[in-house]
């Protein structure tokens, strides 16, 4: 059979490559602009280290707690550390943290936006996000979809990041099921001017710039990025064909931030900005982008007896476009399959907060969070001639609100916390209309009945010191996630494997247990942790047939090497497992090993009961990180980093198993002066080759291969 490559016209209002070329190339240039600007601003004072903030964190309370009085389980990672590990995209320093991961293993250099949902522990099952991803109280976390951009966020310009799982993130309510994110950018009330250049092999390169001073009784910051690569094949070697190439991507951001302190007991600030990405995904015919922009602002009023007031409010747009393609066996041809031209998402959210003394050794912590969202995907499908013959619209409305209430009080040795939340979900306006483009006939309309469901969340911690620098902790948890809109409308396609959305999805609900022992010393720390979590009805994309080169509901046509599958609620999911971390220095020398077990299953499936005792697809057991580093004064730092993740399944029946692997990073600086830094990395340094993907015809997709670069880092 012999097919012609055909082209996608793209419709008014349709970004195209183009178009996001000038926009970062404008990035770029206002980047360059900015740094020579405010260089001359920078004085003497300035070029000093920054003050690093003092061991508290913010997501086990949504105020600053010391991490010795969180009965939760957080990593905090300094800016240091970020800058220092061989990656070259935020996601992948953050696999330093083996709780982290990403729906695939694949890097978001490469990945398909839709894949880059994040779950810690394994808490997961698709690609939304089971984990509230925060950027200076401002969500991350796709509108539409629940994934997180990490191109969104350069990692040069982050002070330090707060990764807290479980139980203790239930004050932040839906999407934080598994826990929260705190990326904080370092305070626009410290002027500054910092810029990292970096280039490497295989066309990847990456421009940041932060700056901030004074600007009358503001304080004035911006800071953004630009970086591109021109990637690599995804597909196995061996079964690559004509129509296979490398999966590229670009992206630029900027931000603009302002902060003013009227008085000692009151400060407001706001942050606005825009991100533009373009991918390919490994054929002519794949590819995606995505154009967002938000506006965020934050109040707060402190009052005598340490009594604070919160408010704030966000404001989130997003167009989302994505191409997909059939493909021949013989990867000598493909044609167009279903093109998502426009997928439009706005968000609004706000929350108010209190944080207060209850008398003397309580602290309270009160408030209410409200977000709105309206989505829907404009899709065309079914071509069968050469052309798409049909278009669908699909599409709905989600508010989510909640209130929360948590008392901590100490007690001699102990800490105790106890909180609940309430929260209310609906969903409204949903509506799914397909029409013949042929006829103009209306071939299906769908209106979904409104749907609204309560949550009651309660949540207790207790924390005990026995010891100088030893402290036992548990918490039990009950907390729950919304489908996003995604999910619920939007179908996809992975190579011929088609996963459609389903319109009756319910809440995932989730009871989590975990204990724990914390060890603080001078210069090294660790941390044991134990847990226990079941969801009921976690989303999950289940297998319901095999391709049979013929009409399978509710996919559609389904190529022989393909598979059709939809999002479904499991019944019963169980995670289990221990998580143990140790890190710290002794004078020159630093080092950090840090490992987590995960037993994840599907315990009932009523619907499906050959999956009950099968593994949660993409869920490995074991995952483990390393470094260790030397330092010498005048000469520079060299480091290794291994990371090592185990074998898991890509499909919910576990035919599919992708292989363990590891992978060696070196990084090495040397200072220039006191101000600028000469670095060089190298990711995957033994070049290994790994699995990140299967379809059910055995294509098999690969991991990053040796990455090379060098890169100048200046502070002002």
């Amino acid at each position: 059979m012999t097919t012609t490559k055909t082209t996608l016209h793209r419709r008014p209002g349709h970004a195209p490559a183009a178009t996001t070329a000038t926009v970062l190339a404008t990035t770029a240039t206002v980047l360059a602009t900015t740094a020579t600007v405010l260089a001359t601003a920078a004085g003497a004072d300035d070029a000093a280290e920054p003050v690093e903030l003092a061991e508290t964190v913010i997501t086990a309370s949504r105020t600053d707690r010391t991490l010795d009085a969180v009965a939760g389980h957080v990593s905090v990672i300094d800016r240091r550390e970020l800058d220092r590990v061989p990656a070259q995209t935020l996601d992948d320093a953050l696999r330093q943290t083996p709780a982290f991961g990403l729906l695939r293993r694949n890097s978001s250099q490469v990945a398909h936006p839709t894949s880059q949902g994040v779950s810690l522990r394994g808490i997961g099952g698709s690609g939304a996000s089971r984990t509230l991803v925060l950027l200076d109280g401002m969500p991350l976390n796709d509108p539409f979809g629940g994934w997180v951009q990490w191109g969104r966020v350069s990692r040069h310009h982050l002070q330090r990041v707060e990764i807290l799982r479980g139980g203790g993130a239930h004050l932040w309510g839906n999407q934080a099921l598994g826990g929260v994110i705190y990326l904080l950018s370092r305070p626009p009330a410290e002027p500054h001017l910092a810029l990292q250049v970096s280039s490497g092999n295989r066309g990847t390169g990456d421009l940041a710039v932060a700056a901030a001073r004074p600007a009358g009784s503001w304080n004035v910051g911006v800071d953004g990025h630009v970086a591109r690569t021109d990637g690599y094949p995804t597909l196995r070697a061996d079964q690559r064909g004509t129509i296979d190439e490398a999966a590229t991507s670009e992206n630029g951001a900027l931000r603009l931030r302002l902060q003013r302190r009227p008085s000692a007991t009151t400060d407001f600030s706001a942050q606005a900005g825009f991100f533009a990405e373009n991918r390919t995904n490994g054929t002519p015919l794949t590819n995606n982008g995505t154009r967002a922009d938000f506006l965020s602002a934050r109040a707060r009023w402190k009052r005598p007896h340490s009594d604070c007031w919160t408010v704030s409010g966000t404001v989130q747009r997003q167009r989302f476009e994505s191409a997909f393609s059939s493909q021949a066996a013989d990867r000598k041809w493909e044609d167009p399959a279903l093109e998502q031209f426009d997928v439009p998402a706005t968000a609004v959210a706000a929350s108010v907060e209190w944080v207060g003394s209850g008398g003397g050794r309580h602290q309270l912590a009160a408030g209410s969070d409200w977000r709105w969202t309206r989505g829907e995907t404009n899709e065309d499908y079914r071509n069968l001639t050469g052309a798409f013959s049909r278009r669908r619209r699909a599409g709905g409305d989600e508010l989510i609100t909640g209130a929360y209430l948590q008392d901590s009080v100490e007690i001699g040795r102990w800490l105790l916390a106890l909180g609940s939340r309430l929260d209310l979900w609906r969903s409204t306006s949903a509506t799914r209309r397909e029409t013949d483009l042929e006829t103009g006939e209306r071939l299906r309309t769908d209106r979904f009945a409104d749907r609204t469901e309560w949550f009651f969340g309660p949540r207790a911690g207790l924390r005990y010191a026995f010891a100088e620098y030893f402290h036992l902790r548990g918490n039990v948890h009950r907390s729950f996630r919304a489908p996003t809109l995604n999910e619920l409308y939007r179908p996809f396609r992975v190579r011929n494997d088609i996963t459609e959305a389903n319109a009756e999805l319910d809440l995932e609900r989730l009871l989590g247990l975990e204990a724990g022992l914390d060890w603080f010393g001078d210069r090294w720390r660790g941390q044991l942790s134990a847990f226990w979590n079941r969801m009921e009805d976690g989303i999950v994309n289940m297998t319901l047939a095999p391709g049979r080169e013929e009409v399978i509901q509710p996919c559609g046509f389904v190529p022989e090497d393909g598979s059709c599958r939809q999002r479904r609620n499991v019944d019963r999911i169980r995670f289990r497992g221990l998580e143990a971390e140790l890190a710290g220095s002794s004078g020159s020398f630093s080092a950090s090993l840090r490992y987590l077990f995960t037993d994840s299953a599907i315990s009932r499936s009523r619907a499906q009961p050959e999956l009950e005792g099968r593994r949660l697809l993409q869920v490995p057991r074991h995952r483990l990180a390393a470094h260790a580093a030397g330092e010498r004064p005048g000469i520079g730092r060299a480091a290794l980093y291994l990371s090592y993740t185990g074998a898991q399944f890509e499909d919910d029946v576990n035919t599919i198993e992708l292989g363990s692997f590891a992978v060696v990073g070196l990084a090495l600086d040397r200072p220039l002066g006191p101000n600028r830094l000469l670095y060089a990395s190298v990711g995957n340094l033994l070049d290994s080759r790994y699995a990140v993907g299967e379809t059910a015809s055995g294509l098999v997709s690969e991991g990053a291969p040796r990455l090379v670069r060098v890169g100048l880092r200046s502070r002002f």
